[in-house]
């Protein structure tokens, strides 16, 4: 979809569904602006769970979409798509990286295009759902994560993908409830990875903020992912830092 205003106008979009057996919905806002770059460190394709690709060309020229896929150990598979003028295509990421924690940066050029991540889910067998986001238009020395929480019911995770192909990246990580900071700890990335820290085995139950920088001047892209059963409502979500 394409929306347009002389104006200006806020757009968004709901989806509900029933995937496969995974029952929820999700919401993502629309992009004001195509991009080259697109960086997403969320991603998993093992048992239980579906991930999509999805990219947008809204020009009028084919577009090729280089997407870089990275795992914990710093290896990539590199796999090009064409995108057809004015069309979508959808990559199912479980049959290009099969069984992986995963980290995607999709590249293009001329006027760009936009991109997105769809995961559909049965959570540890049991919390069904999906959620859908954008990407990050480029990573960042600095993140901020508002919410979190580690109760009962609910498990948080934090996914930090390390652009850089050739540096590692330091980060420093301070966890932060109501009464101010958890605790702080710094981490080497190892080049071109996905990092994934479970957020519930580092900080006390109840809830949790997170801020993160780069000590040493690499940049990375970092999103936070929660699954829950909150008095029975059953579902996840998934959201990009703040930088």
């Amino acid at each position: 979809a394409r929306v347009t205003s002389t104006y200006g106008v806020v757009a968004e979009r709901a989806m509900y569904f029933d995937y496969n057996g995974r029952r929820g919905g999700h919401c993502t806002m629309g992009t004001p602006a195509a991009s080259n770059e697109w960086f997403f460190a969320e991603g998993y394709t093992g048992p239980g769970f579906d991930e999509w690709l999805l990219l947008f060309n809204p020009t009028g020229g084919d577009r090729t979409a280089t997407v870089v896929y990275s795992f914990p150990d710093g290896g990539h598979i590199q796999a090009n798509y064409i995108v057809r003028a004015r069309s979508r295509l959808s990559v199912h990421v479980n049959r290009e990286a099969p069984d992986k924690e995963v980290a995607i940066t999709v590249s293009s050029g001329g006027e760009g295009m936009i991109a997105e991540r769809a995961m559909y889910f049965i959570y540890r067998g049991i919390w069904d759902g999906g959620h859908c986001t954008n990407g990050a238009r480029y990573p960042n020395e600095r993140w901020d994560l508002a919410e979190g929480y580690t109760g009962c019911g609910f498990e948080t995770w934090l996914l930090i993908q390390n652009t850089s192909q050739y540096e590692e990246a330091t980060v420093r990580i301070a966890f932060m409830g109501n009464t101010g900071i958890y605790s702080t700890h710094t981490y080497e990335l190892v080049p071109g990875s996905r990092t994934t820290f479970y957020l519930n085995d580092m900080t006390s139950p109840g809830d949790v903020s997170v801020s993160l920088y780069s000590t040493n001047n690499v940049p990375v892209m970092v999103e936070r992912a929660m699954y829950f059963n909150c008095n029975g409502l059953i579902g996840g979500s998934s959201s990009i830092g703040c930088p």
